[in-house]
């Protein structure tokens, strides 16, 4: 009987741009928060959220993937440490808001190629509809084509603001302007807005647990990875 071929595991670089996708992709959606909280609040919601959101996130996944580095991620720390009737909640309660956030990104996309390119407004289904199923079948092929594709994207996306950033640096001449991080002036209604839309920007650390079975040496390379 033919011996079964090893199970090939993701490293360091793949899982940093695979990372970068489950939590964030880029600033892309953060449009609307300089609506409703002017420049000033969206400078301080990004500088404080994170610290006081993201930072305790990653360490209580770096912990909790420390001790259990299983493909399944926080589906099995709740069924190890409370049973299968609560890993089952959790993995239904995942999947209900999974369907309505991934919704979000073809229309997203859509915005903005639409925006330099209006006649694709047309195709808005038949191109939603590619984007769906090919990344469907992208996660169906595996993690390693998964983890060489995000390597790809990620370059693509961040290519054109390390550009912009140099053109900046080069053509401006005058003293740069920073607006002040402050709320002050703000009611509840904005700033809670501005608080959701950075927080839903940030969200999506547990998520990259979930292959971790799938990640050579994963309590290192995750550490790497998030730092």
């Amino acid at each position: 009987m033919p011996e079964t071929p090893p199970l090939r595991k993701i490293r360091i670089v793949q899982l940093t741009a695979v990372i970068f996708f489950t939590v964030s992709g880029g600033p892309y959606g953060l449009e609307s928060l300089f609506t409703y909280v002017g420049n000033q609040g969206a400078l301080f919601l990004l500088l404080v959220t994170p610290l006081l959101w993201d930072v305790p996130t990653i360490l209580t996944v770096l912990e909790l993937n420390s001790l259990m580095p299983v493909t399944g991620g926080y589906y099995q720390w709740v069924k190890r440490a409370l049973g299968l009737r609560w890993a089952f909640y959790e993995g239904w309660w995942t999947w209900l808001y999974t369907f309505i956030d991934l919704a979000i990104y073809p229309v997203l996309f859509m915005g903005y190629a639409s925006f330099f390119f209006p006649e694709v407004a047309a195709y808005k289904v038949p191109i939603c509809l590619l984007i769906i199923w090919s990344s469907a079948l992208l996660n169906i092929l595996g993690i390693i084509p998964v983890g060489k594709t995000s390597i790809f994207l990620g370059i693509v996306v961040l290519v054109p603001f390390l550009v912009l950033f140099i053109v900046l640096l080069v053509r401006h001449t005058g003293a740069a302007t920073i607006p002040t991080p402050s709320l002050h002036g703000l009611g509840f209604s904005p700033i809670a807005m501005g608080l959701y839309t950075v927080m839903w920007n940030f969200i999506g650390w547990d998520n990259a647990t979930t292959y971790a079975g799938e990640v050579a040496r994963p309590v290192r390379s995750y550490l790497w990875a998030r730092d």
